[in-house]
């Protein structure tokens, strides 16, 4: 189908990012210093990452502008037709990078950042011929079911990203001897390049880690292509570019340790227009006193990644004064039971939403037993609506703040797969 589409052509500069957890963060930071300097010279930057909060849109971005409703219906309809013709399903992920590769060749796009998908080997990106950079930020259990249940196993999938001749850096906890060993028997010749504990000593979010791991490629990128990318990287040669770059990269992608407050009444409001939740109306007649609630949202998925998110906050909001309500979404089974493992040592309280009703919450208690969180639900045939578990949650905080002398305040955290 790409060859269909353009020639399976990629006339411009490609930085491919997988891993674990943080390749999205990676992505998205690396897209906001290039875009910064090169929208000086009317050059663009591509960004495909996943996944999205609101839209299927936001995954394929130019300059940090999402593709135009437009856009993406005239690509998937192209793209359609050329499926149709060669008699092939394709599936949804493969349509999504198609439509980024289709949109980034009609807008002649001078760089493009690309998120794998899921692994690396046999990802829909992965056809592309030799990128600038490849990147694997992290490695550790997540999508068994496809790429393996052990670690070597999962590695082995995110190193097929490394193409010969192709500077590649790998993150703090990826086994530097395998992927040594992965590029000497296929004979890549790829200089590799490790992220070092010196340069991760004070860290106290994975968005910090994930700071340090641009800079390095940056460092990389310098050493490699400095020719090629000279309008960035003399840029950067001046003092006043250190200090913008710095502050690019504190830019968080959406979705990843988002702080907010959100009014519970107002939610209500809007909740109860629709019909199947109205019985939410007689709610506002018991709610009395202040009503905002902190909220943090983060895409956090698997057993390392909530981990992680856990050790971020723990300064900002330590358990010692508050009280943590755990909103849990997910669409799939695999490594379920290691996430409310660690739900239950972090959180006070676990709301779980699932997609299509891949588990209830009867099911839920059998597949795991909570030892200190406590598990809400309606009821036990509670298939985990998002829209109850939001409501619930929130109200159980604004409940709890309002209590005369507490010692801890409630807050939501709100975690797993965003697009529930």
């Amino acid at each position: 189908v790409c060859d269909m589409l353009f020639g399976c052509s990629f006339p411009y500069d490609i930085i491919h990012v997988a891993g674990t957890n943080g390749k999205g963060s990676v992505c998205v930071k690396l897209c906001h210093v290039f875009s910064h300097f090169y929208a000086a010279h009317n050059k663009t930057v591509g960004l495909l990452t996943s996944p999205h909060i609101n839209t299927m849109r936001e995954r394929i971005q130019i300059n940090h502008t999402m593709i135009s409703k437009y856009d993406f219906y005239t690509g998937v309809e192209c793209i359609s037709r050329m499926e149709k013709e060669l008699n092939i399903v394709l599936v949804s992920a493969e349509m999504q990078t198609l439509l980024a590769f289709w949109y980034f060749n009609v807008k002649q796009v001078d760089m493009a950042v690309l998120e794998c998908n899921v692994g690396g080997k046999y990802d829909s990106t992965n056809i592309i011929r030799k990128p600038l950079l490849s990147i694997i930020t992290s490695i550790s259990l997540d999508h068994t079911p496809s790429l393996g249940n052990t670690v070597d196993r999962i590695t082995w999938h995110k190193c097929g990203i490394i193409k010969h001749d192709t500077p590649c850096l790998i993150g703090l906890n990826v086994q530097r001897e395998f992927v040594q060993k992965y590029i000497a028997d296929g004979g890549l010749d790829a200089p590799l390049y490790q992220l070092t504990e010196s340069e991760c000593t004070q860290w106290e979010t994975y968005d910090d880690l994930n700071i340090e791991m641009v800079k390095r490629a940056l460092n990389i990128l310098e050493k490699h292509h400095r020719k090629r990318l000279h309008l960035v990287f003399d840029a950067l040669a001046t003092t006043a570019s250190h200090a913008v770059v710095e502050t690019l990269l504190k830019i968080k992608q959406m979705g990843r340790l988002q702080a907010q407050t959100i009014n519970y009444l107002q939610v209500l409001t809007r909740v109860e227009k629709m019909p199947r939740y109205t019985k939410y109306t007689r709610a506002k007649e018991s709610i009395t006193g202040d009503t905002d609630v902190t909220l943090i949202l983060d895409a956090s998925h698997n057993p390392h990644g909530l981990e992680m998110f856990f050790k971020s906050i723990s300064k900002q909001y330590p358990r010692e004064t508050f009280v943590f309500h755990a909103i849990y979404g997910s669409k799939q089974r695999n490594n379920l039971q290691e996430c409310l493992q660690v739900l239950d040592v972090n959180a006070d309280f676990v709301h779980f939403c699932c997609a299509e009703l891949l588990v209830s919450v009867s099911d839920l208690k059998e597949l795991y037993q909570f030892k200190h969180a406590v598990l809400l639900s309606d009821s036990d045939n509670d298939k985990g609506d998002i829209h109850l578990c939001v409501m619930r949650a929130l109200k159980l905080c604004v409940q709890h703040n309002n209590r005369t002398q507490i010692q801890k305040r409630a807050m939501v955290v709100c975690l797993g797969t965003m697009t529930l």
